[in-house]
């Protein structure tokens, strides 16, 4: 099983061959776009574009055994190709499934690059600033690192490695205002239309867009992106993201079933994809049918890739099924925590985002397997290093305090830090299980300040989306 959310060894299984883009650009090509690669081996300038072709497409093509298979012919056409290196180890930190406090060989490989390009008279800026990026997350300094992108974007506003790595970066940060306006400010200076990779700007500044509130305008640069490239995984995904965020569930739907085709072969985003389809049929108050999309397509996804991306969906999804319908979610879907519980086990000593130890907690507590779910809340304590390490600790108690029925606990624990929880990364649309959560322990609470509570967390739920039924199953609730 490949632990990686960029590297899949299951390529085979993608059936897919690269139709995006099929010519790929050499050392001169690269050169006169005024991007230095600091490498003379054509084969090794054009299998780096193939990779970042795959990164930015999100899709393994079977042409070169998907990523890790272009990255190997790379580094085996050029064994000193520094920027290329760089790519490797940082897709390989990317994937939030590696960390060079456990894996060692990766420590060694990124403190070897480092002495590589301090050793290289002639190493260009651009050399050593994605070297200095992916030092600082190795780290854990990623705001460092995403500053170092930055720096790389002043100078080189096309270089779109750089882009997506700090776009990636802001979102597992929480930074919703810095993913947007990293992509605004370069994308005026994308002026010949000629560039490759071009259009997947519009999907990244759509995605920005829609963590900031402008769904409107989202809408508007997502259909840009799909317009360009029907098989842009990454702009379906930032209008699935608007469809949800204004309840608009039916269009989501039709938006996701009807461009199956498109954004399936687009393997690593598919499974999220799925997950929310899932969660329009959840909001609708349909569980068996995001239930049939949870065992058909996320679960064994997740499966098979082991990415930490399709991990915590996969442990999300029959949460949010538990919150609103403890008893009906059990017979449903409890059956299957045991056999996912598995999936986060390897990484309970990761403790590099916050956002994946929540999630695992709720693996944990759904499995009931409460010694390891204690263990994990122990430790996260001397995980000082990831981002909003407190928050991280009071969200963990509130998940177990929940499950073990502690509700009023919860809601004390929780209700204090909901709008902190940004830090801990990930999208509006996923943390918003957090939101369910409050709200869910404080309808169980005894306590009157609870019941009176919910009340109004339930109207403000509806304040910023009106057309809820969810929402409106919750309001039931308090009769």
């Amino acid at each position: 099983m490949c632990m990686s959310l960029y590297i899949n060894t299951n390529v085979a299984k993608t059936k897919h061959t690269c139709t995006m883009r099929d010519k790929f650009r050499g050392v001169l090509e690269w050169t006169n776009e005024g991007i230095p690669l600091g490498t003379q081996s054509n084969e090794a300038a054009k299998l780096y574009d193939a990779t970042i072709t795959q990164y930015v497409g999100l899709y393994d093509d079977a042409n070169f055994n998907g990523i890790g298979g272009s990255l190997n012919k790379m580094l085996e056409a050029d064994p000193d190709f520094i920027a290329g290196k760089a790519l490797k180890y940082g897709l390989e930190l990317m994937s939030t499934a590696e960390t060079t406090r456990i894996n060692k060989d990766l420590a060694k490989n990124v403190d070897d690059l480092v002495a590589q390009v301090s050793s290289k008279s002639d190493a260009n800026y651009r050399e050593k600033m994605h070297v200095q990026a992916v030092l600082n997350w190795s780290r854990g300094n990623l705001n460092q690192a995403a500053q170092a992108w930055e720096d790389v974007l002043v100078q080189y506003p096309t270089d779109m490695l750089a882009i997506k790595m700090v776009t990636d970066t802001y979102f597992f940060l929480g930074k919703q205002r810095k993913l947007r306006d990293s992509v605004a400010r370069v994308m005026p200076l994308w002026s010949s239309a000629d560039l490759p990779l071009k259009s997947y700007l519009h999907g990244m500044y759509a995605f920005g867009l829609v963590e900031t509130n402008f769904y409107a305008k989202a809408e508007s640069e997502a259909r840009k992106g799909l317009e360009c490239e029907p098989k842009d995984g990454w702009s379906t995904h930032a209008l699935a993201h608007v469809f949800e965020m204004e309840g608009r569930v039916d269009e989501g739907i039709s938006h996701l079933s009807t461009t199956l085709s498109d954004w399936e072969i687009c393997n690593l985003l598919a499974t999220h994809n799925y997950w929310h389809w899932a969660l329009y049929h959840i909001e609708k108050g349909e569980p068996e049918a995001a239930v049939e999309i949870f065992e058909t397509e996320i679960r064994k996804r997740c499966h098979e890739s082991g990415a930490m991306l399709d991990i915590v969906d996969c442990f999300s999804l029959p949460f949010r099924l538990q919150l609103e319908n403890p008893e009906s979610a059990e017979k449903l879907i409890g059956k299957h925590w045991s056999n996912i519980v598995e999936l986060c086990e390897p990484h309970l000593n990761d403790h590099i985002l916050s956002f994946n130890d929540a999630h695992f907690m709720m693996a944990l507590c759904g499995a009931r397997k409460y010694a390891e779910a204690d263990e994990l809340l122990e430790n996260s304590s001397s995980a000082e290093w990831i981002s909003g390490s407190e928050v991280n600790r009071q969200l963990l108690k509130s998940i177990l305090a929940y499950s073990r029925e502690q509700y009023e606990l919860c809601v004390d624990l929780l209700y204090p830090i909901r709008y902190d929880l940004v830090v801990i990364g990930g999208s509006d649309a996923q943390r918003d299980v957090f939101n369910q959560l409050l709200i869910a322990a404080a309808l169980n609470s005894t306590k009157a300040e609870h019941r009176r509570l919910v009340k109004q967390l339930i109207l403000e739920r509806a304040a910023l989306k009106p057309v809820s039924p969810l929402t409106d199953r919750l309001s039931l609730k308090l009769n």
